[in-house]
This record gives structure tokens, sequence and C-alpha cells, in this order.
């Protein structure tokens, strides 16, 4: 590890005390910068030993394992050998060539295996280093993740809360001008207000009055009723 661990300079006799303080600021910055170097090296290292002690452990318990199972083949091997031996002796025994070329052929096809290895696919659990410009991206990243998350959060209130608010822009407008045309041309034909055929009373006969648009039947004949006991 190359790395340059010298103290800055902290104070010059021929500097201001201004200056010289700060020096001192710094180096205190320098001071915390290095502890936390060193402590994280240190971290790194304590991991390495960690590591590799497992590392040795779970090769020596594989190799444990391997040398079981290689006991087991030769074993195997072993007593193959003496039976194949002993149909040997029997076949010399009766002079049979024949026999025994094909039980020397068959042993030479035997074959005794050995346990195999394959490679285990998973992450290792360790640590990895985060530069100080990783740390800064990963700030300004997250910065915007919470932003955006509050503005959709703010967004999705606002429908909930007025969801016909949008509706209610549009509709106005044509619904007074419908009720102004209504009143002006003095016919309607919408279900809204449940106005009948009756409602062709729109002007009083006698004072000469417009009667509102929503002003029911009854009320208008009531009025002109009104005049007429007046006179």
């Amino acid at each position: 590890m190359n790395v340059i661990l010298t103290d800055p300079c902290r104070w010059l006799p021929d500097s201001t005390n201004e200056e010289n303080e700060i020096r001192g600021i710094f180096f205190h910055h320098w001071e915390q910068l290095k502890d936390r170097f060193i402590a994280t090296v240190n971290d790194i290292n304590k991991w390495r030993e960690t590591f590799i002690d497992y590392v040795n452990k779970y090769a020596e318990e594989q190799i444990r394992i391997l040398a079981e199972d290689f006991q087991r083949q030769r074993l195997n091997l072993d007593e193959k050998r003496e039976e194949n031996i002993d149909t040997t002796r029997a076949y010399s025994a009766a002079r049979n060539i024949e026999l025994f070329q094909e039980l020397r052929n068959e042993c030479r096809l035997l074959e005794f295996q050995v346990a195999q290895l394959e490679f285990i696919t998973g992450e290792m659990q360790g640590l990895k280093v985060i530069t100080v410009v990783e740390q800064m991206e990963r700030k300004k990243k997250e910065k915007f993740t919470t932003s955006k998350s509050e503005n959709d959060k703010l967004e999705e209130k606002s429908i909930t809360e007025h969801p016909n608010d949008i509706q209610a822009t549009h509709s106005l407008p044509v619904e007074s001008s419908n009720d102004d045309n209504r009143s002006i041309n003095g016919s309607n034909t919408s279900k809204e207000h449940n106005l009948s055929d009756k409602d062709v009373i729109n002007k009083c006969p006698i004072c000469l009055m417009i009667f509102p648009f929503r002003m029911k039947y009854d009320d208008r004949s009531q009025h002109i009723r009104e005049h007429c006991t007046d006179d």
C-alpha cells in the first residue's frame, strides 16, 4: 500500500497568527481523515483474515471429503482385484486360455472414478470500498428519487381531494350558457330541472315580467292570479 501519511505543516514561525490558525484547522481535518482511513484499512484487513480463515477451513473440509471418498474407491479397487485374481487362478487351473483373455479384457475396461469438483455460484459476502465521488452520486440520486416520490404523492393527493375540479371548470360555462339560452328563448326540453309540457307561460301577461327559468308552473300561475286578485 503506497499511501503518503506524512503530517502536513501545522505551524510556521514566520506566518501570522491567522494563517497558523487556518493551518491548525486543516491539520485537525487531516488527523480525522487519516484516522478514518487507518480504521477502514484495519476493517478490511480484519475481514480479509476472517475470510482467509473461512476459506482455509472450507478447503480443509473439502479435502477431507475427497480423501474419504478416495479411500472408499481404493477399497473397491482392492476387492475387484482380489476377485479377478481368484478367477484367474481358476481359469489357469482349468487351462482355459480363452476365458482368461476375456477376463483380462474386462479388467482393462474397468474404470474407477474419483470425486469431481464443481464451482459454486453465489454472491460473496464482503466489504466494498465506496469512493467519495460514488457517495456524492448516490446522494444525488437518492435526493432526486425522494423529491420525485414526494411530488407524485402531492399530485395524487390533489387529484384525490378534488376529483371534479377539471370537470367543473369546463362544465360551468356550458351550463351558464344553456341557462341564458333557455331564459331568452323561453323554451326548454331538459330533464335536469323536471319541467313538464305545461311550462309554456314564460311571461306574465299582466306585468310583462319574464319568469325565471327555474320558476315552477304553479308559482307562475299564482303570480298571475295575484294580479287578478289585486284588480
